[in-house]
């Protein structure tokens, strides 16, 4: 990659001393296997604590009523950041903000489960598919 279209300074912040710095967060385990776990732009602050939004959305994912979850943060003046999820689900399903926080905090630590859910008919998508969780 030579660097973003018009754009110095997120080249700068990626590109440096030669080598691409993707944001991704990976680790290797005791047999040299490689693990993604999550972007680092979709890690969420919550009072002190990184959360990952990507595991919050699998979670969510996992309940039999969701079809397709996006979890984003949302500024809030006590905890840094705020967890929103946005739920799709799936026809003929049911399922209250309630039930699904319920979900999370079961599965979850009490910080990542915490926060708001909002259900749509639709998510923000490129057209290779990829959610757009900056237009929410």
């Amino acid at each position: 990659m030579k660097g973003y279209f018009k754009n110095e300074q997120a080249t700068a912040e990626t590109l440096r001393d030669g080598w691409l710095h993707s944001g991704d967060q990976a680790y290797v385990d005791d047999d040299g296997c490689f693990f993604f776990v999550d972007r680092k732009k979709d890690m969420i602050k919550r009072a002190g604590e990184n959360v990952s939004a990507s595991e919050v959305e699998e979670t969510l994912k996992q309940h039999p009523a969701v079809f397709d979850a996006a979890v984003v943060a949302m500024p809030d003046p006590v905890r840094d950041h705020a967890i929103k999820a946005y739920v799709i689900l799936k026809e003929g399903a049911a399922a209250t903000a309630g039930q699904l926080i319920g979900w999370c905090g079961e599965r979850l630590s009490l910080l990542q489960g915490a926060g708001g859910r909002r259900v749509s008919r639709r998510l923000p998508r490129t057209s290779v598919g990829k959610i757009q969780k900056h237009l929410f």
